[in-house]
């Protein structure tokens, strides 16, 4: 392929490993929609990837027919307030259901960190269970 002018050698080639990456996404969440409609797509690690490179992967999922988006920080290297300041980032354009770690937001709320539940930690066993 030849490059661009202007661009070094490896810059070329990530733009192009990067439109391979999500063609390939694109394809897997078209393939999976032939057997369901409802087809959640996790990009991994998505805590440490570039937001453009991340944004251009969500939005050709989303053309492919992706029903909910899954933003994962996969190794735990970010914290919830910078997972959900990069979930607020997200372009207001993605008019999908969004999951974190498991918990479901809504792209038209605040993407805040969830609640802590309440401690359901069991008394201490008596003398008598022992």
């Amino acid at each position: 392929m030849r490059r661009e002018k202007g661009l070094s050698f490896l810059r070329q080639r990530e733009r192009e490993v990067a439109a391979w990456e999500a063609e390939q996404a694109r394809l897997a969440v078209r393939f999976a929609r032939k057997f369901t409609d409802n087809v959640e797509f996790s990009p991994e690690d998505a805590g440490r990837s570039e937001e453009d490179f991340l944004c251009k992967i969500l939005e050709a999922v989303i053309d492919a027919g992706a029903t909910t988006l899954n933003i994962p920080d996969t190794v735990g290297y970010a914290t919830p307030q910078e997972m959900a300041e990069r979930i607020r980032r997200l372009p207001s354009g993605l008019d999908t259901p969004l999951s974190a770690s498991g918990s479901p937001l809504s792209t038209r709320q605040s993407a805040t960190p969830p609640r802590p539940r309440a401690s359901r930690a069991r008394a201490p066993a008596s003398a008598s269970e022992t």
